[in-house]
């Protein structure tokens, strides 16, 4: 049996129209997210095949493992495309890759190709980031909304937080240690992995004894690398601001120009890095935030504060503010 995909019931039900009729979906999110757990729950009454692709370094890496786990034996000269393509026809399964972290342009092709040469393939791709390929069905699982500095403290990641407290074999007080659960949440970003991990300190040393951690360092490390080194420096320095930001804000912080800033703003969307928010601005989730600063120098704390400082003083003044420098700036 699988753990409860707590909060995630309607992203399950669309997940499972959408296999219903799609051959290739990539299922994506930052780390953490869930992404694996839930494509477990909708596909556990299919005929699926898992394929581990956590730590595979290359596409022919990938593309063998798929063909060895289908056990689909290659005549001499067979390609290891054409020997999936073939592997998934006679099989007639639902290839499910999980944990892919290569370059979107390394396999986006392959898996196109794949695809469009078979009549009965199906392909189901965990990955922090989507290839963006004519054939592929995007699913998105975000973040668990996590409850304000005020407000009812409830919703799926209070609950979720609960429930593992209640299995670890403990109870918490959530009126008694309101202020206390609304830090640890607002920390773990409203990924359900650290999510998880804070419920189960709380309930081994108590509420007021848990310090979160960011624990996906080495995942986050793996997108952050991957990353154009523009990029990179985007992300530094939008971790120096502790708001949403805009577009503009962006382009002012990394001293480029708009349209520069909207293809900088993509990359980190399109690898998770980045949250949009419903009025276009948008924001690092604390775990990635964290993991940023620990990559950022002086220079781009001074450069984010100019930046920041330019555009402030080219907007009217009758305009609210979008961002601002964190504290310690």
């Amino acid at each position: 049996m699988f753990s409860r995909c707590t909060g995630r019931e309607r992203l399950l039900d669309g997940l499972v129209d959408v296999l219903a009729t799609a051959r290739w979906v990539t299922v994506t999110g930052p780390h953490g997210c869930g992404k694996t757990l839930v494509v477990r729950h909708a596909t556990q009454s299919l005929d699926a095949v898992w394929v581990d692709a956590v730590g595979l370094s290359s596409a022919d890496e990938v593309l063998a493992a798929c063909v060895d786990t289908l056990q689909y034996d290659r005549a001499p000269g067979d390609t290891l495309h054409g020997a999936l393509g073939r592997g998934l026809d006679d099989s007639g399964a639902l290839l499910v890759v999980d944990g892919l972290e290569l370059d979107d342009a390394s396999l986006g092709p392959v898996f196109q190709e794949v695809m469009e040469a078979t009549t009965r393939g199906r392909l189901v791709v965990t990955s922090t980031s989507q290839t963006g390929q004519v054939g592929e069905r995007v699913v998105r699982v975000g973040p668990l909304p996590v409850p304000g500095p005020i407000g009812p403290l409830t919703g799926s990641a209070v609950q979720l937080f609960v429930q593992r407290v209640q299995e670890a074999g403990s109870q918490v007080d959530l009126t008694a240690h309101e202020d206390e659960v609304r830090r640890l949440l607002r920390a773990t970003g409203g990924l359900p992995l650290l999510i998880e991990q804070v419920a189960v300190q709380c309930a081994l040393l108590g509420v007021a004894g848990v310090a979160p951690q960011a624990t996906l360092s080495e995942a986050f490390r793996g997108s952050y690398d991957v990353l154009a080194p523009e990029a990179q420096r985007g992300l530094r320095r939008l971790a120096h601001l502790d708001s949403h930001a805009s577009i503009e804000v962006l382009a002012a912080i990394c001293e480029v120009d708009l349209p520069t800033a909207r293809q900088l703003a993509s990359q980190l969307v399109r690898r998770n890095l980045l949250e949009v928010h419903p009025d276009g601005r948008f924001a690092l989730l604390a775990p990635v935030r964290a993991f940023a600063l620990t990559r950022a120098d002086e220079t781009d704390r001074q450069r984010c504060h100019a930046g920041l400082q330019r555009w402030a003083d080219s907007v009217p003044r009758t305009t609210t503010t979008s961002a601002r420098p964190t504290r310690s700036g």
